[in-house]
């Protein structure tokens, strides 16, 4: 699947292609149809960096625990780390707001909440639980073992099990 965003900065005219996996993943991001670019992730599916064809780093991301962007690195002389939305957990990032779009909410990693509550369907689903659940929480305040893609039920890491088993 490919996703083509188009913008002008001032006379230039910039247009960005992401390229996904079969799972949704995106794997390669396209600048103005002739330069490719690399995800790389950590195990927690947090992107950590681009690198282009010759597998030259180009730009490096770090967190901390609730996904806040703790230092950027951009070598690629194209404000790249400007240009890409992705970045903790694969969530698009708007950095005008400081937010992560997580399909059906936002995330603050400033504060590690929702800025809103669950949506009613997500609330009901579970009445036991609707008075013990803080419905801001950011996968139930446990960010390194939990992860909720779409803003609606946090899971737990498959890394997380995987190390753990080991």
């Amino acid at each position: 699947m490919v996703r083509t965003t188009t913008g002008n900065t001032g006379t230039t005219k910039t247009t960005v292609q992401f390229v996904y996996d079969a799972e949704g993943k995106p794997f390669l991001l396209r600048l103005n149809g002739k330069t490719d670019y690399f995800y790389l992730y950590n195990g927690l599916g947090d992107v950590t960096g681009l690198v282009d064809r010759s597998n030259q780093v180009v730009v490096r991301y770090q967190y901390n625990s609730w996904g806040k962007v703790t230092s950027t690195q951009d070598t690629s002389g194209v404000s790249l780390a400007t240009l890409n939305p992705f970045c903790y957990r694969k969530y698009v990032y708007d950095p005008e707001t400081g937010l992560y779009c997580l399909g059906s909410r936002y995330y603050d990693p400033e504060v590690g909440r929702f800025v809103n509550a669950d949506d009613t369907d997500v609330i009901f689903a579970k009445p036991q639980e609707l008075g013990s659940k803080n419905l801001y929480a950011y996968c139930d305040n446990n960010p390194v073992a939990r992860e909720d893609y779409a803003g609606e039920f946090p899971i737990p890491c498959i890394v997380g099990a995987v190390v753990g088993a080991a």
